[in-house]
């Protein structure tokens, strides 16, 4: 099996609660792409903020110049 870059892709199998599988899906449907590529999106998005904030916490300043504390869960 293959990724659209031509990658081989790794099969795993997870357990996901409800609120997480509605949310894959809904995730998957607002990008109009599959749940597979819906999951490798988000686990990239998530690789990355951990890299930015490895302790979980960055802030962000809004357009209008108001900071916002991001606090990952």
């Amino acid at each position: 099996m293959t990724d659209p870059g031509g990658s081989r892709l790794v099969k795993v199998t997870v357990n996901l609660s409800p609120a997480a599988a509605d949310a894959l899906t809904g995730l998957a449907a607002g990008q109009r792409s599959s749940r597979t590529d819906a999951l490798n999106r988000a686990l990239r998005v998530a690789y990355l903020m951990h890299d930015l904030a490895p302790d979980g916490h960055f802030r962000i300043v809004k357009p209008d110049g108001v900071p916002v504390d991001v606090y990952l869960v």
